[in-house]
């Protein structure tokens, strides 16, 4: 049987776009509540990636921060 490890890097980079992912949804969701559909579906998918873009990158950049100090400190 395969075995399926994730290291602690992983684990916060699977939790940290989960959470990307359902708060992206929720706000391209409620952006037009009142209005119901204020814009096309086109700009909705084009906000929800622009979204998940804007709340992964940070974390994304400091993992590999994270990975580039690791790798320096044992050369």
């Amino acid at each position: 049987m395969l075995e399926f490890t994730v290291n602690v890097k992983q684990g916060i980079a699977i939790l940290w776009t989960l959470i990307a992912i359902v708060l992206s949804l929720i706000l391209v969701l409620t952006i037009g509540y009142p209005y119901i559909y204020p814009f096309p579906w086109q700009v909705s998918v084009g906000l929800f990636f622009g979204l998940l873009l804007v709340i992964t990158l940070p974390i994304y950049l400091f993992l590999v921060l994270w990975q580039a100090l690791a790798k320096a400190e044992t050369a």
